[in-house]
């Protein structure tokens, strides 16, 4: 089952390490999570994590969050 989660952003913070915990329960289920972020987030280790853990990571960057 594929799964798509969408987030502000993928910066240092108590839901980015929430979203790297799922991603690493679901990939351990058998689902295929997608991230979906709609802020870039330049230095933040949070996308490279979850691209290890087999989770592909899309941005799309929005200039504000209500965009």
């Amino acid at each position: 089952m594929r799964i798509a989660q969408i987030i502000d952003t993928l910066g240092i913070g108590g839901a980015e390490k929430l979203q790297l915990t799922f991603a690493r329960e679901a990939r351990a289920h058998g689902l295929t999570p997608t991230v979906i972020s709609l802020g870039v987030s330049p230095g933040s280790p949070i996308p490279a994590q979850l691209q290890a853990l087999g989770v592909h990571v899309v941005t799309y960057p929005a200039r504000r969050l209500l965009n």
